[in-house]
């Protein structure tokens, strides 16, 4: 068996097609992304929700004996009680801001039948993620969330200057 903190499908798949294990397991990934074994057994590697390793609500609530949570997965503990449901009437969301929460609030927002823009003076996505990237085993986080969280559900990225500049291009509309 191998286990590893935070073990990357690639590697875990390397490890068991040279023989060198019998069977992985997943513990931060599997937190992050619940369905992680479903979606890279039908070869959607690019929908897993990554893990990243901030280590603040899975490990660090466990040493505290706190309940289990991640920062990149807001159900983790209350998948019997949170559901994402359609809005009776649906609206035009903004957000301002492409960082995790952010984009996180347009998932469920898009989801809930919204349609959402995300304004951000970056013309990329994740916000504190890239300084939060420097160390190089957590580079990989980048590229799977940015895209994830643009293409599902589909989102509009408005690249603005400040504040001002996206509430004044929401009031003129």
């Amino acid at each position: 068996m191998g286990a590893c903190g935070n073990l990357p499908p690639e590697l875990a798949e390397k490890v068991l097609a040279d023989g060198d294990a019998d069977f992985v397991a997943f513990g931060r990934p599997l937190t992050a992304d619940p369905e992680i074994g479903r979606k890279l057994r039908e070869g959607r590697p690019a929908d897993v929700r990554p893990s990243t390793r901030c280590n603040q609500l899975c490990t660090g609530n466990a040493f505290f004996g706190k309940a289990l949570g991640c920062a990149v997965n807001p159900e983790v503990g209350f998948e019997g009680t949170r559901k994402i449901e359609r809005a009776d009437k649906p609206k035009q969301i903004a957000i301002i801001g492409a960082g995790p929460a952010g984009l996180e609030a347009a998932r469920v927002a898009a989801l809930r039948g919204h349609t959402v823009e995300v304004f951000d003076k970056n013309r990329y996505l994740g916000g504190v993620l890239w300084p939060a990237a420097t160390p190089v085993f957590k580079r990989a986080v980048l590229p799977a969330a940015s895209v994830r969280n643009l293409e599902n559900p589909p989102l509009a990225l408005v690249p603005v200057s400040t504040i001002g500049e996206a509430l004044q291009a929401l009031f003129e509309r």
